[in-house]
């Protein structure tokens, strides 16, 4: 017998600010994704000029899942109705996009390349990079993580009656 994944409601929140602060991170992470997937020619060669090393090759592999976390993360901040399995695939791949940018900014920032830009919506605007890029993506961080804790997904699985 196939069984298929069935959509269940999001669980309840144990803040009532919850769902606005994850619908503002939604945000943030729909416009860097957006930002990021409309200058992508741009946005390779510049994790490339970070030094991150690995080349272009690395940095296409790099920005390819950035994006992809990006968008993974939005089912579980915008509380849809998906499986237990996608909102737990939802919730990490928040965590490891904000834990990649974490990686991404302090490691430009300890480095000594000159960069112009903190890549976070891709080539399509240029926001200067500074020390705020690292507050900015440490913010993200403890966003998700406050909101992962306040919507924490489970995995009960109900008893389905047998005919």
């Amino acid at each position: 017998m196939v069984t298929f994944a069935r959509t269940t409601p999001p669980p309840k929140v144990k803040n009532s600010k919850t769902p606005f602060v994850a619908l503002a991170l939604a945000g943030l992470f729909i416009l860097m994704a957006v930002g990021q997937l409309y200058a992508f020619e741009e946005f390779v060669p510049l994790l490339t000029s970070f030094g991150l090393g690995g080349g272009e090759a690395r940095a296409t592999v790099i920005a390819s899942l950035l994006v992809t976390g990006e968008v993974f993360a939005l089912p579980f901040l915008l509380r849809m109705h998906v499986s237990p399995l996608m909102r737990i695939v939802s919730m990490v791949a928040g965590w490891l996009v904000s834990v990649a940018w974490i990686y991404i900014t302090v490691s430009v920032a300890l480095s000594v390349n000159a960069v112009n830009d903190a890549g976070f919506l891709g080539g399509a605007l240029t926001l200067p990079f500074g020390w705020w890029s690292v507050a900015y993506v440490v913010l993200l961080a403890l966003l998700t993580a406050w909101v992962s804790w306040n919507m924490w997904p489970s995995l009960r699985v109900r008893a389905r009656s047998q005919k």
